[in-house]
């Protein structure tokens, strides 16, 4: 029977390394220790090599986040770093790998769509979103910077003041809209 190699399989076994088997993959060569292909193949499914699996296993394994329906920052913080948490391993992975070829992107994009999720009017106003995701961003590197070594519960709470700077954002609001009328 002949193995169908194809970018499915690949981003399921460099997810599967990384998250399952524990194993760091730091380059193309080390990847190819695990999978039955050429590095042609590889090129040939992700013209952007090791660097672009490593980007679409991250939108794989964080865009189901988005897929929550939270009623609060909190619920997303305190989900955010349970799941970070559980597959600490891979997160950690995917985190250096992403940030060594310098593409956060990843990252930021995901925590402006949960900002964005949990209070639409941020759409309008990008200063304060971009101001937020920089804020949680920040957090997020210091703890997985520290290999998750900084508290659980300090990440939380630090990155629960955004729900503060949220519900003030919110009480803004509502003060301009009563104010204009």
């Amino acid at each position: 029977m002949v193995l169908n190699i194809t970018a499915e399989y690949l981003l399921y076994r460099l997810d599967n390394l990384l998250f399952q088997q524990n194993i760091k993959i730091n380059s193309l060569t080390q990847f190819l220790k695990y999978v039955p292909v050429s590095r042609s193949t590889i090129y040939r499914h992700f013209a952007g090599g090791l660097d672009e699996l490593y980007k679409q296993v991250a939108l794989r394994k964080f865009t189901p986040l988005l897929q929550h329906n939270f009623t609060s920052w909190q619920q997303v913080t305190s989900f955010s770093v349970a799941y970070v948490q559980k597959h600490h391993f891979g997160v950690q992975s995917l985190y250096h790998y992403l940030t060594k070829i310098d593409q956060q992107l990843v990252f930021t994009k995901l925590i402006k769509n949960m900002l964005l999720q949990q209070l639409v009017s941020l759409e309008s106003d990008v200063f304060i979103l971009e101001f937020l995701t920089g804020a949680i961003w920040q957090q997020w590197q210091i703890w997985l910077d520290s290999s998750l070594q900084v508290d659980q519960e300090i990440i939380i709470k630090r990155l629960s003041t955004v729900d503060l700077l949220i519900k003030n954002n919110l009480l803004n609001e509502i003060i301009s809209k009563n104010d204009s009328k």
